[in-house]
């Protein structure tokens, strides 16, 4: 906690401006001191929300003035979910601050190779945080500490029974969600999802440790892009590693383009929005469930030319104007 500003005011009172320091926030309230003897609270003012005290003109007086003003450490909200995994029993998120965190597997069971974090509520790219396995470890950088939220999602698998995970490539933009325990010999459900800005492409592909080609879509596995769901057989659930293959689609400048485009008022331009809002209508729908990567890129391409060339039709106060200085 330090004093970022200090002013003296025209009344003869004085202003100061406290700020926290990283990874903290304003105290709920401050203490004064004057000769080591507290003041009363009716002689200041303090604002929890600005960090702003006002001293009264009657405490500007000969003396030794001390206040006492403690941070609070910025507590993140820390949600920890997962199956036969052990936590510890006391662990704190802190906003824009180094996080640590080691887990064990219970008896039985082992710690997955990958790990899914959630910063209010959006998927961390893999590369954004460090974890370990073999120990168990996860660290987050401070500059990755900057949500509300923080939610890490951790499943272990039973011993004897291999382990179904994403690609390294896939892991980038995407997170494998497993429901329950994946058994031997029994369907496996899982979710899905891709990180914000990106989409599930149409198909995936699945691989089975040893196998000399992909597992069939429809025949061994279920997939289903809206529902971001993939099921697998449970004759391919063994102790056989499974390994998925996802190639998301980047879809966040197409979504620009169509969230603008909605904004506009026809009103406002001189030509008729009518074509470029019925090719938003089609982007909207590849924004969703994108066919390929260059059809979404054309896509995005076209709507931003579209917008870069409307020309907007002058108010009349602009047109008064206009004519003023023609004259």
């Amino acid at each position: 906690m330090h004093i970022a500003s200090k002013n003296q005011q025209e009344d003869g009172s004085c202003r100061i401006v406290l700020e926290a320091d990283t990874s903290y926030t304003l105290p709920t309230g401050v203490r004064l001191k004057k000769n080591n003897v507290s003041v009363p609270s009716d002689q200041y003012a303090y604002d929890p929300s600005t960090g702003e005290i006002v001293l009264l003109p009657s405490l500007l007086t000969e003396g030794e003035l001390t206040l006492e003003a403690e941070g609070v450490l910025d507590v993140m909200d820390l949600q920890l979910e997962g199956d036969a995994v052990s936590w510890p029993q006391e662990q704190t998120a802190i906003r824009n601050a180094d996080f640590a965190m080691q887990v064990q597997a219970k008896n039985g069971y082992k710690l997955p190779s990958q790990i899914s974090v959630y910063m209010d509520s959006r998927l961390l790219d893999s590369t954004a945080y460090a974890y370990a396995s073999q120990t168990g470890k996860l660290t987050i950088p401070a500059d990755q500490m900057s949500g509300h939220a923080l939610r890490i999602v951790i499943h272990a698998v039973k011993d004897g029974v291999g382990e179904i995970s994403l690609s390294p490539d896939s892991l980038k933009h995407c997170s494998l969600r497993i429901h329950g325990e994946h058994e031997t010999g029994r369907d496996c459900v899982m979710n899905l999802e891709a990180e914000d800005g990106w989409a599930l492409p149409k198909t995936i592909t699945v691989t089975i440790e040893g196998a000399l080609a992909p597992l069939n879509a429809g025949v061994d596995y279920v997939y289903a892009r809206e529902g971001k769901t993939i099921i697998l057989l449970g004759r391919y659930v063994s102790e056989r590693n499974v390994q998925i293959e996802v190639q998301p689609i980047y879809v966040e400048l197409l979504k620009e383009a169509v969230n603008k485009t909605e904004q506009l008022n026809p009103a406002d331009f001189s030509s008729s929005l009518d074509s470029l809002q019925k090719l938003a209508e089609q982007a909207r729908s590849l924004v969703l469930k994108p066919e390929s990567q260059t059809d979404t890129n054309e896509k995005a391409r076209q709507l931003h030319q579209r917008l870069l060339n409307l020309r907007k039709t002058p108010d009349a106060s602009q047109l008064d104007a206009l004519k003023r200085q023609a004259a």
